[in-house]
């Protein structure tokens, strides 16, 4: 009566594994940090940054907000970067330990 083939395996969701995740996550954060310390943009970025470290998840959010604005003048690739980078405290903080790192050379 039913000539459906039987579902012997359950498919693995697409996309990027966690893992995989948060090491394009750190590389990401790597090769951006090293980009403004060779620009020499590294320490006034940091200072900027610490100085409204209480407000960046907020922009995050804010962003998140303006995703369909923001995308027509920025990649949307990018955009998820830059939002994930602002919303997570723990990317936040190893973008700005790297940040200082490069910023020292």
């Amino acid at each position: 009566m039913n000539d459906r083939p039987a579902l012997t395996s359950v498919p693995e969701p697409a996309g990027p594994r966690p893992a995989d995740d948060a090491d394009a996550a750190r590389r990401a954060i790597d090769d951006l940090a090293r980009r403004l310390g060779r620009s020499g943009l590294a320490p006034a970025l940091l200072l900027l940054l610490e100085s409204f470290r209480p407000l960046l998840f907020l922009g995050g959010q804010v962003a998140i907000g303006l995703t369909p604005f923001l995308s027509l003048m920025v990649s949307r690739a990018h955009l998820d970067a830059l939002t994930g980078l602002l919303s997570d405290r723990d990317r936040t903080s190893r973008f700005m330990d790297r940040l200082s790192e490069e910023a020292g050379r």
